[in-house]
């Protein structure tokens, strides 16, 4: 079976993990094609049976924009006319959208796989009417929890599946090391992503522990976070460290990886956080994630969102007590362990690939 995976970039974001992860494990028994738009130099790692597109439209087009995506619609159908592909796999609306339309009329059944939570995300007349026009016309949809499928209709329902992040099974290797210090959180530095409460948060407890926190990620609010962090006088305390090879090691080794978000699908750092047994504490982002990830008290901690007391309150919880933190983080490896094996999740998306493959000429 041949697949294709298209993604405008494959920069270090949760859905482009995932995306890796997914191609390189299906290009094993599989002919696996990964087409972007743009390259960066610090990509996620690609298995060399993976066969690589990467096509930079932006010179050829009309001062270098491309409103339409007429230039990059018609390089797409040409590559796809060239690879003639079994099945084809996004993860983004527009990136979805613009492979549908490169494909009229070529017979290659798509899978979207739906990343966050369609109840925020999708408020805008415009992109909820193009967002579930164009679910109701391709062969498959990927949901993340219930209650993102739920958003949409039967019709949609009734040809989809959720299934699970596929997890690189070298995680599950990985050993928390016995000496545990400071406090992580992983994610992009984006509105959404409340960086600014879990710094609020945890000036609230910097009077009371010696731990320092630190951030990894980069975005658009990288200078108004620092400009907040010097504000409250936590320069010496609170760090953006940008991006790293080795943040697993960095969250397995830390005493609480923190989580702030506003809303979001089913987050990567935290399941990472899981498996490895780091001690989570995390709001209810909306989506039905936060719920599926921790059970409350039990694998880990969860808060309201954007409530930096109650957050604060959990994290000196946790730091204070080792006992409760190192039984937390015991909990949480071995639910994560369970639920995330990915052996069985690979199947399932393995499964319903061929699934999908097979409806090849089905209205």
């Amino acid at each position: 079976m041949k697949i294709l995976f298209y993604k405008n970039r494959l920069g270090r974001g949760g859905a482009e993990r995932v995306m890796v992860n997914l191609a390189n494990r299906l290009a094993i028994n599989n002919h696996v094609v990964l087409v972007t738009q743009l390259s960066y130099a610090n990509e996620y790692s690609l298995n060399e049976n993976v066969k690589r597109y990467n096509m930079d439209t932006r010179k050829k087009s009309l001062f270098g924009v491309d409103p339409l995506f007429i230039n990059r619609s018609l390089k797409l159908r040409k590559l796809l006319k060239k690879e003639k592909p079994d099945v084809i796999i996004t993860f983004m609306a527009e990136e979805s959208l613009l492979i549908f339309r490169s494909k009229i009329f070529l017979n290659m059944p798509q899978i979207v796989s739906h990343r966050n939570n369609p109840y925020i995300t999708l408020t805008n007349i415009y992109d909820k009417f193009i967002c579930k026009s164009l679910y109701s016309l391709v062969e498959g949809c990927v949901f993340q929890t219930e209650a993102a499928k739920a958003f949409f209709s039967p019709k949609i329902q009734k040809k989809s599946a959720i299934l699970n992040n596929l997890i690189s099974t070298h995680l599950f290797d990985t050993i928390a090391v016995s000496e545990r210090k400071d406090i992580v959180g992983v994610g992009r530095l984006v509105p959404g992503k409340a960086w600014d409460i879990a710094i609020n948060a945890f000036s609230l407890i910097a009077d009371k522990t010696e731990v320092k926190f630190f951030i990894y990620g980069e975005g658009d609010e990288q200078d108004y976070l620092n400009e907040y962090i010097g504000k409250l006088g936590l320069a010496d305390r609170v760090f953006l460290a940008g991006t790293t090879d080795n943040i697993l090691e960095i969250v397995a080794g830390a005493k609480l990886f923190l989580f702030a978000s506003e809303h979001e699908g089913l987050p990567n750092s935290i399941i990472e956080a899981l498996i490895v047994g780091t001690p989570c504490v995390s709001t209810r982002f909306s989506g039905g994630g936060a719920e599926n990830l921790i059970e409350s008290g039990a694998n880990g901690i969860l808060v309201p969102v954007g409530d930096y007391e109650a957050m604060a309150e959990a994290m000196l919880k946790i730091l204070n007590d080792d006992d409760y933190a190192r039984q937390l983080g015991q909990n949480a490896k071995e639910k994560a362990r369970t639920e995330y094996d990915p052996e069985r999740i690979f199947k399932e998306w393995e499964d319903y690939v061929i699934y999908v493959a097979g409806s090849r000429g089905t209205p």
